[in-house]
């Protein structure tokens, strides 16, 4: 089975953009007033709309702290990043938070302990 995360955004060029050129999605699927994007086996579907409602938390997982550090410098960089990476104990995660163009935050992660592949 497949799936497929629905982001609703009012500036359907710019958020594609963010999404494909700074966290490095690319196009699975370009439609009328949608574009899907995949990063891995994750599906992004971003439809442009007037009305642009909150959305749950991305949760970006990267294979370490390297992968995770050099996310950081990108987004940083654009003005994206919120806090530094560090180690979330509870979680066993080392990450940041970020938010997209359209304010939406996404947490940028790797486990600090073995996981089930996906």
């Amino acid at each position: 089975m497949g799936a497929v995360v629905f982001f609703k955004t009012n500036d359907l060029k710019n958020t594609t953009e963010f999404y494909t050129s700074v966290l490095g999605f690319s196009t699975w699927l370009s439609q009328k007033d949608i574009e899907i994007l995949r990063y891995d086996n994750f599906l992004l579907g971003l439809q442009l709309s007037e009305q642009v409602p909150p959305a749950p938390l991305l949760g970006l997982i990267l294979p370490g702290h390297n992968e995770v550090d050099e996310m950081y410098n990108r987004l940083e960089e654009l003005g994206y990043a919120e806090g530094v990476p560090s180690i979330n104990l509870t979680y066993d995660i080392y990450g940041f938070f970020a938010k997209d163009v359209d304010g939406r935050r996404i947490e940028i992660f790797c486990y600090e302990i073995d996981v089930p592949e996906i």
